[in-house]
């Protein structure tokens, strides 16, 4: 499954919140770009700056596959 971008839509405003990759931490997909484009190139590397994936794990495929794709 695919995360998308959330719209809140009100009479007078719409609000855009990105999606999480990571539920536990509340780490968002550009979240984990910046960290891999600061220099961060290991699952590891990434946990520790972002914290994704070290609460119950379930994002380590979509980070992993973030990861390949911004490389």
């Amino acid at each position: 499954m695919e995360n998308m971008d959330i719209k809140v839509e009100d009479e007078d405003f719409i609000i855009v919140r990105p999606a999480k990759v990571c539920l536990c931490k509340s780490v968002t997909k550009e979240q984990i770009i910046a960290s891999i484009r600061k220099g961060n190139h290991t699952l590891e590397s990434i946990a520790a700056d972002t914290l994704a994936t070290s609460g119950c794990g379930t994002c380590k495929p979509q980070v992993q596959k973030i990861l390949a794709e911004t490389l």
